[in-house]
């Protein structure tokens, strides 16, 4: 999480199905309405399905 003010990072979310296999993350992070942060765990294809992850913002953990 980024502080729009100073462009400094104040926080990070950790992915705990994260797999590097050096290739580019091809997704974007999707804000809740419930105060939560969805995205693709490590990257996506078309052949390579990936599962979505859920954190809460509030207790900064994967729900």
């Amino acid at each position: 999480m980024i502080d729009r003010w100073t462009g400094n990072i104040r926080a990070s979310l950790i992915d705990p199905f994260f797999q590097n296999s050096f290739y580019s993350y091809y997704g974007a992070p999707i804000l809740g309405s419930m105060g939560n942060v969805m995205a693709y765990s490590s990257q996506r294809s078309a052949s390579m399905p990936s599962m979505l992850v859920n954190w809460s913002i509030t207790n900064m953990a994967y729900v």
